[in-house]
C-alpha cells in the first residue's frame, strides 16, 4: 500500500496476517499499489 500524509509518501508491503497501526494521522490517503485485493479491519478507539 502507498500511504500519503502531510509528511510525504511511504510504501508498505503487507502480507496476509500482517498487522499495522499508527498513533493517529490528521489526514491521509491510502492506495493499493499491489496486484491483489487488500482487505483491512480498521479499529478506531474512542476517547
Amino acid at each position: 500500500m502507498s500511504i500519503t500524509t502531510a509528511s510525504g509518501t511511504v510504501v508498505r508491503e503487507l502480507k496476509p496476517g500482517d498487522t499495522w497501526w499508527s498513533d493517529g494521522i490528521a489526514w491521509h490517503e491510502v492506495r493499493n499499489v499491489g496486484t491483489t485485493t487488500g482487505v483491512y479491519l480498521i479499529v478506531e478507539p474512542k476517547p
